[in-house]
């Protein structure tokens, strides 16, 4: 028997089997539950449908809601989309005390045979070759029709989108429920707040998203500064997911009235564009904890993951929270998580959350990471991990803090080593841990195995700034001049205010030997060296004289003269070795490592203007001291 597949109101057309609106012929976006309740009012046009009706249909039992709230929003948002009025309605009519009616005549546009898994389990298949409905073509029926005259056929209708919901709210046609994906983009909730001081919330539960599901080795998740440059994208779904290279997309929504806290989460396959799952989660502030892994436990089960026992425990595992101390936290990660800005801005939101809930791990960790990237608080830095740790050791966070100061400022590599293998057993899909350990493997010289910790965290991290300039530099120290400056203009493309890109660019210049281009690009990053602009200009056209006399050699000697006024005997060493002066490169060296230098064991075997030193006993001598591996580069 054929029902309608497709029907029109107006300029409006609605897809009784995706929920889908279009006003003429352009897609308009419509979140499930009122989409769903738009199906369930034209499916009974001209009849009124209860309130108690849409409860059962729409919101389960086992889901904590405040209902009326949820349906008066739902409500508003059909009108809003329809441009319909509460006072003069062309479509949706309010029936106090009991429910709403759809009001629109409906025109079949195209209708479907009665057939498919739905159909199946109520019993409406046809069990003729042909009962006279037929298959679906691509041109449109045009059969003018009211719905609400066949009451069969609204209980068809009726009983398949009950059943959907029944089954788990899966919008039509539903996907096979043996989806096993092994990808999956956690793209920005939306702020339903009404607030936009409240952006830090939806952020911070994408966040928490990402991070849980991180945790599982069978799938990979795509990294939050790769997901959040779709932070309000009018790309399509499909484009996003080929963009990202994954096989499914999680998006939904924030809502928070007083202390309460709403999530709609609803899960995508990314090729059909269908909704797989979706569902709605409400509690209290101090619960939020245990809500987020709700929802990512919900999504993992969805797509048919492998997860560990200790991986679901790990996620499963929440604790209630002050809600004032919560927000301090999120807050504090929403002014340090973007690569470009001062990170500094989110510690005293993360030292307020600790001050209202010192057990709070999360915050420690957090405040561990501010401290991390910043050189002068290493030991701050090392304090808030181990506390994190102690409270809570399921955090990858704090180990992967923890490896890179024991490797910077400890000169750890065995002690660094551990704690990296400890963040990937936490967190194998944690991006940022695997570029850390990238450029930790290539300063030990180990460039080929640094380039596959790069590849891996790009498979999670594909557009980040951060990842490209890293690798920019492995390249370099792997002497791959051409792809290093490939990878530092990706940096440019992705955020041109990001300066150190440049800055490395002028290394690779210099080691390529193409020092015309390198005076041209030294006054862009004379900002790195905290020198003005005018300086800047004279010390290049001081640098282009010397080199337009002299060569290279002029060129080095220029640079040298200009470092060693500016104290900055690391570059001094490197132009002694340009200028072929190995005694006073390793006498400059060993002045760095008695300064304890960061950067000495940073770049000692990684920098190739120290190729020719390195069958030298005095600098073989200091790169066991400073704790790295004897032999050559790799």
């Amino acid at each position: 028997m054929p029902f309608p597949r497709i029907v029109r109101f107006n300029a409006y057309a609605l897809n009784l089997h995706t929920a889908e609106l279009t006003k003429h012929g352009l897609r308009i976006k419509l979140q499930r539950q009122p989409s769903h309740i738009l199906v369930l009012l034209v499916t009974n046009a001209g009849r009124i449908v209860s309130r108690e009706e849409l409860r059962k249909s729409l919101w389960p039992d086992d889901t904590f809601v405040d209902f009326d709230h949820g349906l008066n929003n739902a409500i508003n948002r059909i009108r809003e989309v329809l441009c319909d009025s509460i006072t003069a309605p062309r479509y949706i009519e309010t029936i106090p005390k009991q429910g709403y009616r759809f009001l629109a005549t409906l025109e079949e546009l195209e209708s479907a045979p009665a057939q498919g898994p739905l159909l199946d389990a109520l019993g409406l298949a046809p069990t003729g070759a042909n009962d006279g409905g037929a298959a679906i073509s691509g041109k449109p029926t045009h059969r003018s029709t009211t719905i609400g005259k066949s009451a069969l056929r609204v209980a068809q209708l009726l009983g398949i989108f009950v059943l959907m919901v029944s089954m788990g709210a899966r919008s039509f046609p539903p996907v096979s429920n043996q989806l096993h994906l092994r990808s999956v983009a956690v793209l920005p909730l939306s702020n339903l707040t009404g607030d936009t001081s409240q952006e830090f919330l939806a952020d911070g539960m994408t966040d928490a998203l990402i991070t849980d599901l991180a945790q599982i080795r069978s799938i990979r998740v795509i990294s939050r500064t790769s997901a959040m440059r779709y932070k309000a994208s009018a790309k399509s779904l499909p484009e996003i997911a080929k963009e990202l290279g994954v096989e499914s997309v999680v998006e939904g929504s924030v809502a928070r009235s007083g202390d309460r806290v709403r999530v709609n989460a609803q899960l995508i396959d990314a090729e059909s564009d269908r909704h797989v799952w979706a569902k709605a989660y409400e509690g209290k502030m101090q619960d939020v904890l245990t809500l987020q892994s709700n929802v990512a436990l919900a999504i993992a089960s969805e797509i048919q993951t492998q997860m560990t026992p200790d991986e679901h425990q790990r996620i499963a595992h929440a604790r209630q929270i002050q809600p004032e101390a919560y927000e301090a936290y999120l807050k504090g990660r929403f002014y340090t998580r973007e690569y470009a800005n001062s990170s500094e801005d989110g510690i005293p939101f993360l030292k307020r959350a600790i001050e209202l809930d010192p057990g709070f791990a999360a915050a420690h960790s957090a405040l561990a990471e501010v401290y991390e990237w910043n050189g002068a608080t290493f030991e701050d830095a090392r304090r808030e991990a181990q506390i994190a740790i102690q409270l809570d050791d399921n955090l990858a966070e704090p180990h992967h803090v923890l490896a890179w100061v024991k490797h910077t400022l400890d000169w750890d590599s065995a002690g660094a080593e551990k704690e990296y293998r400890r963040s990937f057993e936490l967190s194998p899909g944690d991006a940022e841990a695997h570029e850390s350990y990238g450029v930790f493997l290539s300063q030990q010289g180990k460039h080929a195995e640094a380039l596959a910790e790069m590849e891996i965290a790009r498979r999670s991290n594909p557009i980040s700034t951060k990842l490209n300039l890293l690798t920019g530099l492995v390249l370099y120290s792997d002497h791959r001049y051409d792809e290093a400056l490939a990878s530092f203009h990706r940096v440019l493309e992705l955020s041109p205010e990001v300066l150190g890109a440049e800055r490395q660019m002028l290394r690779v210049y210099e080691q390529k030997g193409d020092l015309e281009k390198a005076i041209e690009i030294y006054p862009k990053v004379a900002p790195w060296f905290d020198i003005d602009h005018t300086r800047a200009l004279a010390q290049s056209q001081e640098m282009r004289e010397s080199f337009n006399q002299s060569g290279s050699t002029g060129y080095w000697r220029t640079l040298l003269k200009q470092e060693l006024q500016l104290n900055d005997y690391w570059r001094a060493s490197v132009a002694w070795a340009h200028l072929g002066n190995n005694d006073k490169a390793i006498e400059v060296l060993e002045r760095n490592y008695r300064n304890h230098f960061h950067g000495l064991r940073w770049w000692l075997k990684a920098e190739p203007a120290f190729d020719q030193l390195r069958t030298d006993p005095r600098f073989q001598d200091l790169v066991r001291r400073v704790g790295l591996p004897p032999d050559g580069p790799s």
